[in-house]
């Protein structure tokens, strides 16, 4: 996405009062998710609400059950401190699927 944005002579990127250099898009390995959503709640001073569309994706690999985890750690330090909170809002198209994601033992 940076690539195609530099390429179309796009250097930065608004979105509500976060200003975004597309040269610096990224987060490294250094930093979490969980601090990631950190330092967003704080500079935007809002509620987070995250859509992630065909979720049920996710539990087809390790990776996507991972990142199922990070979100929920995320959601969980968010909602729970000094921030202003994150919603997660999952859609998916394929029910049983789906469904496994909510009746999980391992998620909440």
């Amino acid at each position: 996405m940076s690539r195609l944005a530099l390429a179309s002579g796009l250097e930065s990127v608004s979105v509500g009062r976060v200003n975004f250099n597309v040269n610096k898009i990224g987060l490294g390995k250094e930093i979490g998710l969980t601090k990631a959503f950190e330092a967003l709640s704080d500079e935007a001073k809002k509620l987070i609400v995250l859509i992630l569309d065909e979720t049920q994706h996710a539990i087809t690999t390790d990776e996507g059950v991972a990142a199922l985890f990070a979100l929920k750690v995320a959601r969980d330090e968010l909602n729970s401190s000094k921030h202003y909170g994150l919603r997660i809002v999952c859609i998916g198209s394929n029910l049983n699927k789906f469904a496994m994601l909510r009746n999980s033992r391992d998620e909440s």
